[in-house]
């Protein structure tokens, strides 16, 4: 539902009506991810609350993946709109969704694209009292930096406005931890808009495919990767602590892997380590944790840095008809890295991009990015090695947009056959290998719009195996 302009109502341009009250985004209780607090100078106070394009947008599993919690006290029972500061990517990330007490999921959205403005909700009823609102994934590529809440007709606000309240301030009893935290990352030495995908913190627990949502990043040799803690203190007195950052010895950290912070009442602060990986780090996923300490208690974030299979790649092949897993070509009928094949736009050829232009911050191999944006209908391989130390049983995960399917030592393992967004196009298949090394060769179609596609292995559970990529200089 959007709103129009009320001829009658209150303007407001940067102070609120006594029964109109405005809160920072980023000021929630709790963010979970895919939610992220990420600096932008053109927000209120310098910060806004995003969920990035590319991170996991929530039409795959609706309320699964992404909710930010707000405690606010509501003055007076009455009937309220809220009127949020947004900005959108394009039109298909244009939307978030608004959950009040009743449960109701408002979808907020309009056709406005990259600028910060404001849009407001249907109407709701709020009881007078303690009240929580929610923040829910619907669409990555959204930032949204203030909230106003108001049982008055008014007209649109425009820029920011006066915070008159933080959430949670008074009256919030138990109801949130007293101190929260979450995870944002930034890789500095990749595209920031790389091709969207949906729901990214997939993995494979012992009981099967679960949602498991983490923040995820992309890391190379030798690239920074900035990690911010944040820190939500919900409480009306000053907390001071410690966070140890808990990872993978190859990983180097900046400043320390041990910071202190002192968190103010009722703040929001930020604690940045510095990320950098050399050539010995494993090509594979690798779990981190944050452990925040205060007042005798721990608490531990989790994160994900992920550095991505390294693969040849050839293409693009014509796709007519959308028929490309059954059309075969060249590469399938043998592997030849020095060979060079007729394709769509001319000759081909195996090539190795560089490592920071193949991937997008989220590891996916990012083919719209390599082959150009209007390329439509097409095919290209991937060729890649990994090796494992013992026989055993291990976890394929395969995403892809559009179309994928991956062959093992020249053997089918798995496809994702469908023309869908990559992590709704998902296939989790468990592959026996043995001891050594394996030829992976992936094949993908692409029919519009976005393309790209990730392929990971991990151990099957209750195995003791290590599963890893090898490098393409040592492919030979």
């Amino acid at each position: 539902m959007l709103c129009l302009a009320l001829g009658a109502g209150l303007a407001l341009t940067g102070s609120v009506h006594a029964d109109t009250f405005c809160f920072e985004a980023e000021m929630a209780n709790r963010v979970e991810p895919v939610f992220e607090i990420r600096e932008d100078a053109e927000c209120s106070g310098g910060r806004a609350l995003v969920i990035r394009q590319g991170s996991g947008g929530g039409q795959a599993r609706p309320g699964q993946n992404g909710t930010a919690h707000f405690a606010i006290d509501i003055p007076k029972t009455a009937r309220y709109r809220a009127w949020l500061r947004t900005r959108w990517l394009d039109g298909c990330s244009n939307s978030t969704l608004l959950v009040p007490p009743n449960g109701a999921r408002l979808t907020i959205t309009d056709t406005v694209f990259k600028k910060w403005h404001w849009v407001c909700s249907p109407v709701f009823r709020l009881e007078k009292g303690v009240q929580t609102l929610f923040l829910q994934n619907r669409e990555d590529g959204v930032g949204i930096d203030q909230i106003l809440l108001t049982s008055e007709p008014i007209q649109p606000p425009k820029g920011h406005m006066k915070a008159t309240m933080i959430p949670g301030v008074t009256g919030l009893v138990n109801a949130y931890d007293i101190l929260e935290s979450s995870v944002s990352g930034v890789c500095p030495g990749m595209a920031p808009k790389p091709s969207r995908r949906y729901d990214v913190g997939h993995r494979v627990r012992a009981s099967g495919e679960l949602p498991d949502f983490i923040p995820v990043s992309c890391i190379l040799p030798d690239q920074e990767v900035e990690l911010n803690l944040w820190l939500r203190n919900n409480s009306r007195r000053v907390m001071k602590g410690s966070v140890l950052f808990k990872g993978n010895t190859e990983l180097k950290i900046k400043p320390d892997r041990r910071q202190s912070f002192k968190a103010a009442p009722n703040s929001l602060s930020r604690l940045t380590f510095v990320v950098t990986a050399g050539q010995a780090l494993a090509i594979a996923e690798h779990q981190i944790r944050f452990h925040v300490r205060s007042d005798g208690v721990l608490r531990r974030e989790r994160a994900a840095l992920i550095r991505p299979l390294e693969w040849r790649i050839i293409g693009p092949f014509d796709n007519p008809g959308n028929a490309g897993l059954d059309r075969v070509n060249p590469p399938e009928q043998g592997v030849d890295l020095a060979a060079t094949y007729k394709g769509k736009l001319g000759d081909v050829a195996w090539r190795v991009f560089p490592l920071g232009e193949t991937y997008s911050p989220f590891a996916f191999v990012d083919l719209q990015r390599l082959y150009g944006r209007q390329v439509d209908w097409a095919v290209a391989y991937a060729q890649t090695i990994i090796e494992t130390d013992a026989d055993g049983d291990v976890i394929l995960s395969v995403m892809g947009d559009d179309m994928v399917r991956i062959e093992i030592d020249g053997k089918v393992a798995t496809t994702a056959g469908s023309s869908l967004p990559a992590t709704m196009n998902r296939r989790v298949t468990k592959v026996h290998l043995t001891k050594g090394r394996h030829v992976v060769l992936a094949k993908t179609c692409q029919t519009r719009n976005y393309w790209e596609f990730y392929v990971s292995f991990r151990r099957a559970p209750g195995q003791h195996l290590t599963v890893e990529g090898v490098p393409l200089n040592a492919n030979d």
